[in-house]
């Protein structure tokens, strides 16, 4: 595993958990709707994770730390099981993904200062091109299409977006890989 603390100088770091666990014998993907009283990006739909703390031994530490905090998962419950990059922010975040699985059943205990709700996204989902789209967005005057998701009346964008449209991308058998 990669050590990624202090690798940026111009964007804060933070991680997140990109956590694949079972429920009722189907993979489902961890999302959390970030509380509506955050400072930074209230109400959007986000992967478990954080800003990166003085006290962090890296930033594996820090989404680990992070989704403990938020949604009660504690780190001996999940396997980091790999990394799918950096991506940055329009709150000039670098954000790095971690890759997770569950090794066990998990229950969750949510902050509800930092999250309103848990959203369990069905891993299937991602894998049916009805669900992968294409937005057009107008960023400093110039039109670019971005990755975007809707599930059950949650859109999913931004960040987030980018690391499902990322993690989609290493899944056998979806619209990108078949």
């Amino acid at each position: 595993m990669t050590n990624t603390q202090g690798l940026s100088e111009q964007y804060k770091l933070a991680a997140v958990i990109v956590l694949i666990y079972s429920n009722n014998g189907q993979s489902k993907l961890l999302l959390t709707k970030r509380s509506n009283n955050l400072d930074l990006h209230p109400g959007e739909i986000s992967f478990p994770g954080g800003r990166q703390d003085a006290g962090d031994l890296d930033l594996k530490d820090t989404a680990l730390r992070e989704c403990e905090e938020e949604v009660g998962v504690n780190r001996n419950q999940v396997n980091i099981i790999g990394e799918l990059g950096s991506f940055i922010t329009s709150s000039n975040f670098e954000i790095f993904a971690f890759i997770a699985t569950s090794k066990c059943e998990l229950e969750f205990n949510i902050n509800k200062q930092e999250v309103s709700r848990i959203i369990e996204l069905p891993l299937a989902f991602l894998t049916d091109s009805k669900c992968i789209r294409d937005d057009l967005w107008v960023v400093s005057g110039e039109t670019k299409y971005k990755p975007a998701f809707a599930y059950k009346g949650n859109l999913i964008f931004g960040a987030t977006a980018r690391i499902l449209d990322c993690l989609v991308q290493t899944l056998p058998d979806t619209p990108y890989n078949s």
